[in-house]
């Protein structure tokens, strides 16, 4: 059963709001409150204990790799998404956001240990994480 995550902000404190489903047949959980793809990264960042830098290292990062379109295709690879996962076949942009965090907490630990892997391979003019 997946989680329902919304996000709101309260006089500049942010409140992460956890709904449980009704039932296991509803719709995705984003769909399920009409989050964007920000808000739901935002939203598990905050469910995943980061601190907020290092929502902004993961906003620039998936700006650069998809500017933040689920649908986003790299012809020269199989990555697809927001993420850029290789490999990545699903349309959703919640199991996306899920996939790419499991991948950075994996392989860097945090977003901004992975924002900053990737700026020093565009230096190098490779631009992956």
């Amino acid at each position: 059963m997946k989680r329902n995550l919304t996000l709101a902000t309260t006089m500049g404190v942010a409140v992460l709001i956890v709904l449980v489903p009704t039932s296991k047949a509803e719709a995705p959980v984003a769909d399920q409150v009409k989050m964007t793809p920000k808000e739901y990264a935002q939203a598990e960042l905050l469910h995943r204990g980061y601190l907020r830098n290092n929502w902004e290292c993961l906003e620039a990062l998936w700006q650069k790799e998809s500017n933040w379109r689920p649908l986003a295709d790299n012809p020269r690879s199989t990555a697809f998404g927001i993420a850029q996962m290789l490999g990545e076949e699903s349309k959703d942009f919640t199991t996306q956001i899920d996939n790419g965090l499991r991948y950075i907490e994996h392989r860097y630990g945090n977003p901004c240990k992975a924002w900053e892997a990737w700026k020093e391979r565009d230096k190098k003019g490779v631009g992956w994480y």
